[in-house]
């Protein structure tokens, strides 16, 4: 809000010159009511709606001729409203727009039934089911889950049917559709199935549903070694939101497996630990890796903050932590809290031996001058994508995945052409502080045993996940940290840390920029 006083000021916003009057609304008539459900004011047309309704049967021709003639499908959905409320007439007049080439129109007849007709809603759904639009089905996956199981159950059939595993909102459609009803059609349809052999759409059904009935499958699925590993990833995450013991010892005894699954199931331990399954993990106790102990360092930044301590011996402890890998993180975390603002010291050891790209931006950041290219020096250049597929592959997978192989550290580039353009992604690879996505924010995470991780914050609670920038992810108690500063740079290394020139940045983008980088 700019507004920093609260004055909830209201302004009224017109075209320049033009000079508006007030309508002049009227319910005695016919012709004022119909007039008046189109008015843009909620009250004005609920009130119309109402004196409409009042009429009855008088007014259902001109009804009827809003529904058919008007070219605005607001008002045409505004009319079909009064008609349904309007008893036997009215709905028989709204069927055939179950048939309307618009679909938003069949939307709302839908709604209307369901709310004045619920059984006629009912006659028309299996047909609709068969036949309708993935929107249509949607909506009836959720206007009928008040319905009785017996009538509605085949018509469920027909929307399950009818789901292609991928759509998230149809699926969703269906989770609260059939929260009721999911454990009777598991056991009914899917518990004879071999769990090694269901369909991407069964396990997605599956994993919005949770049903504790699925358990055993699902335990199966995860340890099934056939399987990709993403199908069994997707078993232990269902698994994770299923609130009973036998889910939580299914995910101790996947725990025990080496490997990102095993490391998966560590962290979902974790978390549940304290929450819905606090009573099945009462004797669980988490293994716990922490990174190194640093001692040493800690003494070391306790020196350089002491403010007893002479700037000569703050100095000393300044040149002997830039000695040190960790020393260096825990530099840049003081530097992010402002504790060098007053400190007359000299900085340059501080780079001097650092090798690793985000961590020498972050220094630089801090401690010295970021070094920028032109861009508009990288964007005046000739491009050559095959060469660029080398340099992308040799400076971008460390931290990206480019068709399929490489690390999850930064987004997936494969279809990165999809989303910008080649300017674009030149002031990406260039600048990328411009533009931080949400979830890839860089923070220094500093540990009670003095040592200190750069990287991604992946879940802050009970359990902190951090994904360090060498990708290498760490699962720590909460109480083991001591601090964590959300850094307001990316992760991601500039082309100076890179040691990128104008020309490679120019073919990395040409590449990247296919729709198709397999290509």
């Amino acid at each position: 809000m700019r507004d920093k006083i609260g004055e909830g000021k209201i302004y009224r916003i017109v075209p320049k010159g033009k000079k508006l009057t007030l309508p002049k609304i009227d319910y005695t008539t016919t012709e004022g009511q119909l007039a008046a459900l189109k008015n843009p004011a909620v009250h004005v047309r609920a009130f119309a709606m109402q004196k409409l309704t009042e009429q009855g049967a008088a007014v259902l021709p001109e009804l009827e001729s809003m529904v058919k003639n008007e070219d605005n499908p607001f008002f045409r959905a505004r009319a079909i409203w009064v008609l349904a409320a309007m008893g036997a007439q009215g709905i028989h007049s709204i069927l055939p727009l179950m048939e309307d080439a618009n679909e938003e129109i069949v939307l709302t007849t839908l709604r209307a039934l369901a709310t004045y007709a619920p059984d006629q809603l009912l006659d028309e759904a299996l047909r609709m089911a068969k036949e309708g639009s993935p929107l249509i089905r949607r909506e009836l996956a959720l206007l009928l889950r008040e319905e009785d199981w017996g009538e509605t159950s085949e018509i469920y059939k027909e929307l399950i049917k009818a789901y292609d595993g991928a759509d998230p909102w149809y699926r969703n459609a269906l989770g609260i559709g059939m929260k009721d009803n999911a454990e009777t059609y598991f056991q009914e349809n899917i518990a004879q199935l071999s769990a090694e052999n269901w369909s991407p759409q069964v396990a997605s059904l599956v994993w919005e549903w949770r049903p504790e009935v699925a358990v055993p499958a699902l335990q199966a699925r995860l340890e099934n070694e056939d399987l990709a590993l993403e199908e069994r990833d997707l078993a232990l995450e269902t698994l994770a939101f299923i609130f009973e013991k036998e889910a939580a010892e299914a995910v101790k005894k996947t725990a025990e497996m080496e490997g990102i699954l095993g490391e998966k199931a560590q962290w979902w331990l974790h978390f549940r630990k304290y929450n819905e399954w606090s009573s099945f993990l009462q004797d669980w106790d988490a293994p716990i890796v922490l990174p190194d102990a640093q001692p040493n360092l800690l003494a070391l930044k306790a020196q350089l903050k002491d403010s007893l301590t002479n700037l000569e011996k703050k100095q000393l402890a300044f040149n002997r932590l830039a000695e040190n890998p960790s020393g260096r993180l825990h530099l840049a975390l003081m530097g992010a809290e402002g504790a060098f603002k007053n400190y007359n010291l000299d900085f340059s050891a501080v780079n001097k031996d650092e090798k690793r790209p985000s961590v020498l931006k972050l220094l630089r950041h801090y401690f010295g001058s970021e070094k920028a290219i032109d861009e508009e020096g990288v964007l005046s250049l000739r491009k050559d994508p095959v060469a660029g597929k080398v340099k992308a592959i040799q400076n971008c997978a460390t931290c990206h995945k480019i068709a399929g192989s490489g690390n999850e550290i930064g987004p997936d580039l494969s279809q990165i052409g999809q989303k910008m353009d080649y300017l674009t992604l030149v002031n990406a690879i260039v600048q990328p502080d411009a533009a931080v996505g949400f979830g890839s924010e860089a923070y220094l995470i500093a540990l009670k045993n003095g040592a200190v991780l750069l990287g991604l914050l992946q879940a802050a609670g009970p359990v902190v996940t951090v994904l360090d920038f060498q990708g290498q992810r760490h699962i720590i108690p909460a109480e083991e940290v001591v601090n964590r500063k959300q850094l307001p740079i990316s992760l991601m290394p500039g082309p100076t840390e890179m040691d990128l020139k104008a020309q490679d940045i120019a073919d990395i983008a040409a590449f990247l920029i296919q729709s198709h980088t397999s290509n």
